[in-house]
């Protein structure tokens, strides 16, 4: 599956979103495309992503444990590994739907369904962390192409 570039998803999660403020009410806050971590996580989505086949799995939990090895234990490595279960769990329906004759997936990958994946095992919610979520699905799913990868 070709990967449009750790730099081109880097742009791609950045994302605006409301925050709420006890006392102060609701601010916008941006996860910039050249903070740390949106840097880790599209080097991980960029390693993980490319497969060598319509039936090669991704392998995002690997990329992702390189990325994030110095997070310590807790609610931000939960959500990190939830995530990258949940992008190599959709690919690997997409891969089990492979119909070798004529050489289509069944199966479509969503954003809705990557959100979904993420929302089962996040452990944990907050408006930033389903910020997060949504734009990975949403980068994800705008570069996957279904008949590609």
């Amino acid at each position: 599956m070709p990967s449009p570039g750790a730099s081109q998803l880097a742009i791609d999660l950045e994302k605006t979103f409301s925050l709420t403020v006890p006392g102060e009410g609701t601010k916008l806050q941006t996860i910039k495309s050249d903070g740390l971590f949106i840097v880790k996580l599209s080097n991980a989505m960029n390693a993980g992503w490319t497969c060598a086949s319509p039936t090669t799995p991704s392998t995002f939990v690997s990329s992702f444990g390189v990325e994030f090895a110095d997070y310590f234990p807790g609610i931000g490595l939960t959500f990190i590994n939830c995530i990258a279960t949940s992008l190599d769990a959709e690919i690997a329906d997409w891969v089990a739907s492979w119909v070798v004759v004529p050489g289509v997936h069944t199966y479509t990958v969503s954003a809705d369904n990557i959100k979904g994946r993420i929302n089962i095992c996040k452990g944990y919610d907050s408006e930033g962390i389903s910020a997060i979520r949504d734009t990975v699905a949403d980068t994800f799913a705008l570069h996957f192409e279904q008949e590609v990868g």
